[in-house]
């Protein structure tokens, strides 16, 4: 019995640690890209799947490079950093950005990491005009794989985007 408390303890613990899931970007293309990701509640349908969160500012990424996002509240501790995030949950206007290490809303068992999932990136790939968003096919749509190929209009070089998840991780590859 001692045992079954200890495991259902820990399995808690990882679930609430680890409702968003982690987000992999990898860069693997010859360009620096910026990037914008969100949240979504895709079970929300009868809400426009809000609560909707969006990183504040672009996150760049230069040629050859990856990162792991684990969350919102810990996000400006990585490498290529995100101090905030906006949220809304209704159709209002986004609010201003807040620092992820000083709201509590951010934090892995508040409002917007439980009941948000990685959905989707705006990008562009900083060498010709362009920007496309992947992931994201609209409230309730299943957005669990997204291949792109080709490039902005004119831009005269492919480009090959992914965007899948497995299990509760998310993966977003250039190419």
């Amino acid at each position: 019995m001692k045992n079954l408390v200890v495991f259902l303890a820990i399995f808690c613990a990882g679930v609430i640690s680890a409702q968003i899931g982690t987000l992999y970007i990898f860069n693997n293309s010859a360009y620096s890209a910026d990037i914008t990701i969100f949240g979504t509640n895709q079970n929300n349908t009868n809400n426009n799947c809000f609560p909707h969160v969006e990183s504040a500012g672009l996150l760049t990424i230069p040629a050859g490079q990856s990162e792991a996002y684990n969350g919102y509240s810990n996000s400006q501790a990585n490498s290529f950093p995100i101090n905030g995030w906006y949220y809304r949950f209704t159709t209002t206007p986004p609010s201003p950005a807040y620092s992820v290490a000083s709201s509590p809303i951010f934090n892995a068992t508040g409002p917007l990491a439980s009941n948000t999932q990685w959905s989707g990136a705006k990008f562009n790939v900083n060498q010709p005009n362009g920007g496309f968003t992947i992931g994201y096919g609209g409230c309730g749509v299943n957005s669990s794989f997204t291949d792109y190929v080709g490039g902005p209009p004119g831009s005269g070089f492919p480009v090959e985007v992914n965007w899948f998840s497995i299990g509760n991780d998310w993966y977003f590859i250039i190419q």
